[in-house]
């Protein structure tokens, strides 16, 4: 069957269209696969039979058939690779398996050594120091089948991986291919493990709606909206035939874009952007890179007035290198004179028509400048101010007035290097920022995200500078540990996507700084990293000593904390387009608290209420239970006598349910069938028996209700009655009573 598979998989391949040919080759790869699995299977459980020839031992592709003249060479299969990700040990070990581990032609030795190379990262370390010898590949592959091998474990963390997929943002053909993907690849990996997936549709759909975008989710409503039952595979078919579409679309606008625009080539102004290019341009915007240009000072993407190197230039190096790029001297673009300049920015500082990085004055202050003709009156030039930060290109003319100070001071935050612990032991490592101003922790989601730990779900407010608000809705606890034990601690962070910007702004040189023999807390303090940790004023001063040292005078302080030396304070740097940070959060009560206070406020109660049952629980109480001498408490049941316990009628009752059940089976025969069979063979073992008209009623009975109760993954019975003994007479006590 694989054989012919291939041959009619060939010609489908060479007759369709080449857009379907990802969908093709997805085919071909899970046929081979089940192959693979099929085959080791097979492998795995035949009879030793000398006079039996070899099954397949060979895993190369069949052998073309004699009148075919032509020899396809195939590439070769490289062996499966395992990083310890337990989503996917169930793929590693069945190939791996099929492909080594059932093939008695290969020795222990080099089975050994093939797998000791499929494993990389944390699966590998635990093997590192093993000897490559026959007999040790039995036992390694024993102790990672035990340690990876858990079916209750894996199914919990496919599980948790299924609800932690990161849900879209914006309709985009690349994200949504890839959320498909791992929802699919999860789900198949669960199908291994015998979930019944197959009975899974509502909540398997559900689950993957709330990841798509509020495009994708509107279309699949209005696809599936007249539907009664929605299958999780017409959801999967929908998704992946919205991709093809989308990157259909973004391919034709873009073509189109750039159609209109070699139109207008060669002309002296540039065209302006057609509706359609400006749609292009939105549809591919999570297909490509940044649209930047290269920039004329470090060759980096990004603007030139954005370029550090170029900020750190003295003001000659700047004028200079605009007028070899014949670049304008207001907006930095080509084509036109700062004149002619369309842009309406000026100099922040002179207001002339010339960028801000390229105001000169005549007069000197802390650094050396470069004098320049000059227009503006005397009276101008006192009081010359700092230059601010810059962030747009504005026109200019290249006269000037005042001086800028191209050295400038910033301030060092406390910054520590740490670990963090998950539950499972895991270590992470991340870069935190003490801040005494916040009242709470925070971590970003991406290192959240890592964690095994679960996430709990809050309703909070994070107040900032400017009254600036933001909800947080996910809050994790985990251990912060320090790179020089034994300090650790147990902390609970709010969960945010970005908790500060890089710190410090920008490179700070410590080159002339004398540090004293001392273990910092964060190697790089000087140079700008993404934090990952702010922990907030809560423990803020619990991780200080108390210890500082200065390092000079216009120099930061180094202060010991639990973590190691922090660096913090006033220091100086080489860059005028530095701007100041602050960082100050106050969370509000969360949305339950405040509710609580509510009713507690809104409820007024006089004295104890009880309901008839709860009177009559209480009541119970005081008869039947008693305190000995001892101080024990003792029940005395009422006797079967006990004349406050009598049964009412209660064959009315039964008879209603009987035919209300009678009802319910003739709607599902296989229920019926289920159903008719227990109560059979429930009277052929004597558990019951009928009893004959007319029915003495002078004696003392009572009628039971019942109903079916099912378990589908039961493998005796899927069906079983219960006999209702807790239903009331009309007395308003039961059997159970």
């Amino acid at each position: 069957m694989y054989r012919e598979f291939l041959e009619v998989q060939g010609e489908i391949e060479r007759t369709d269209d080449s857009d379907n040919l990802d969908d093709h080759l997805t085919e071909r790869a899970d046929l081979e696969m089940r192959y693979c699995e099929a085959k080791g299977f097979l492998l795995s459980v035949r009879m030793p039979d000398p006079n039996q020839t070899v099954l397949n031992t060979s895993m190369i592709a069949p052998a073309p058939h004699p009148s075919s003249s032509f020899h396809l060479r195939l590439p070769k299969i490289d062996l499966p690779k395992f990083n310890g990700d337990f989503s996917r040990w169930l793929s590693f070990r069945d190939t791996f398996s099929s492909m080594v581990h059932s093939n008695d032609d290969i020795p222990q030795v080099a089975k050994l050594q093939y797998l000791l190379q499929s494993l990389v990262g944390e699966a590998r370390k635990p093997f590192e120091s093993v000897d490559i010898e026959a007999d040790n590949y039995a036992s390694v592959w024993d102790a990672l089948l035990k340690r990876y091998d858990n079916r209750r474990f894996l199914k919990k963390q496919l599980f948790r991986t299924l609800h932690d997929l990161p849900p879209m943002k914006k309709e985009s053909a690349q994200e949504l291919h890839e959320l498909v993907d791992e929802f699919q690849r999860h789900v198949r990996a669960l199908a291994k493990l015998n979930e019944p997936i197959e009975h899974w549709d509502t909540p398997l759909v559900n689950m993957l709606s709330y990841k798509l975008d509020p495009a994708t989710l509107r279309a699949w409503e209005e696809r599936s909206s007249q539907d009664e039952e929605v299958i999780f595979d017409d959801l999967v078919d929908f998704l992946y035939q919205r991709v093809r579409i989308l990157k259909s679309v973004a391919s034709d606008l873009l073509q189109r874009a750039e159609s209109a625009q070699a139109m207008v080539a060669g002309t002296s102004v540039p065209p302006k952007k057609s509706f359609h290019s400006r749609i292009a341009a939105n549809a591919v915007a999570s297909e490509g890179k940044s649209s930047a240009p290269s920039c004329l000072a470090c060759s980096e993407s990004h603007y030139l007035f954005q370029c550090p190197a170029f900020a750190n230039m003295a003001i000659n190096q700047r004028r200079e290198l605009i007028s070899q790029r014949k670049l304008c001297w207001n907006c930095f673009r080509t084509g036109h004179a700062a004149r002619s300049c369309g842009s309406k920015f000026t100099c922040r500082i002179c207001r002339d028509r010339h960028h801000t990085l390229l105001h000169d004055s005549n007069s000197s202050s802390k650094s050396s400048v470069t004098p320049a003709v000059t227009s503006t009156p005397p009276a101008q030039k006192s009081n010359p101010p700092t230059l601010p930060n810059v962030g747009n290109a504005g026109p200019a003319t290249p006269q000037v007035s005042l001086p800028v100070h191209s050295y400038s001071s910033t301030v060092l935050l406390e910054t520590v290097a740490l670990h963090v612990v998950d539950d499972q032991g895991k270590i992470f490592e991340a870069r935190a920022l003490l801040d005494s101003a916040s009242m709470s922790n925070f971590m970003s989601k991406k290192l959240a995200n890592l964690l095994s730990n679960r996430q709990s779900k809050v309703d909070i407010d994070v107040v900032g500078i400017g009254q600036s608000m933001r909800k947080l809705k996910r809050t994790v606890t985990a251990t912060v540990r320090s790179r020089i034990p034994p300090f650790s601690t147990k902390l609970e962070f709010l969960v945010i996507d970005k908790p500060t910007t890089d710190l410090p702004t920008m490179p700070v040189p410590t080159s002339s700084w004398k540090f004293p023999d001392i273990n910092l807390a964060d190697p790089q303090f000087h140079t700008p990293s993404q934090v990952d940790v702010v922990i907030g004023g809560e423990t803020y001063w619990e991780l200080h000593t108390g210890k500082k040292m200065s390092l000079g005078p216009g120099q930061p302080q180094v202060i010991e904390t639990l973590f190691g030396w922090t660096v913090s304070g006033p220091a100086p740097h080489n860059s005028s387009t530095a701007s100041p940070r602050c960082f100050l959060t106050a969370t509000d009560d969360r949305l339950e608290v405040v509710l609580q206070r509510f009713w507690e406020m809104e409820t007024i109660v006089d004295q104890p209420t009880h309901s008839t049952t709860e009177k009559r629980c209480e009541d119970w109480y005081t008869a039947t239970t008693i305190r000995d001498s001892s101080g024990r408490y003792k029940v005395r049941l009422p006797k079967v006598d006990d004349p406050e316990i009598v049964l009412g009628e209660s064959r009315a009752i039964a008879t209603r349910r009987l035919l209300s059940l009678e009802r319910r089976l003739e709607r599902d025969t296989n229920v019926k069938s289920a159903y008719h069979l227990f109560m059979d063979e429930y009277e052929r073992l004597g558990h019951m028996k009928r009893l004959n008209e007319p029915i003495d009623d002078c004696k003392e009975h009572c009628y039971l209700p019942h109903h079916p109760v099912f378990k589908l993954s039961s493998t005796t019975t899927k069906t079983r009655v219960v006999f209702d003994a807790s239903c009331k007479t009309t007395s308003g006590f039961s059997l159970n009573d």
